[in-house]
C-alpha cells in the first residue's frame, strides 16, 4: 500500500499549513530503525527541560542534551 493510500483510508488530512513544534531524540538501539522517545517513553521529560509537546524547542538543546549524556541510562528499544 502505497503511504498516500495509507493516508486515505485513515483519513489524515495533510495541513496547508504545517509548524515545527520542537525536535525529538529517538533510540536506534536495533541499528535500522527508528524506536522510542526516551523523552515521552522512559519520562525523561520529568528531568530534562522540553516544551509543552515534550519536545526540544531547538536542535542545539537536543544534541546536548545528547553530548552531555543524559540519554545514556534510558531503556533503550521500542
Amino acid at each position: 500500500m502505497e503511504s498516500d493510500d495509507f493516508s486515505k483510508t485513515l483519513g489524515v488530512v495533510i495541513p496547508a499549513h504545517k509548524t515545527l513544534k520542537g525536535f525529538d531524540v529517538v533510540s536506534f538501539s536495533m541499528g535500522y530503525l527508528p524506536e522510542c522517545s526516551p523523552l515521552s517513553c522512559n519520562g525523561l521529560a520529568a528531568i530534562i527541560k522540553v516544551n509543552k509537546h515534550c519536545l526540544f524547542d531547538n536542535f542545539d538543546e537536543a544534541k546536548a542534551a545528547l553530548d552531555n549524556g543524559l540519554f545514556n541510562n534510558a531503556e533503550p528499544g521500542p
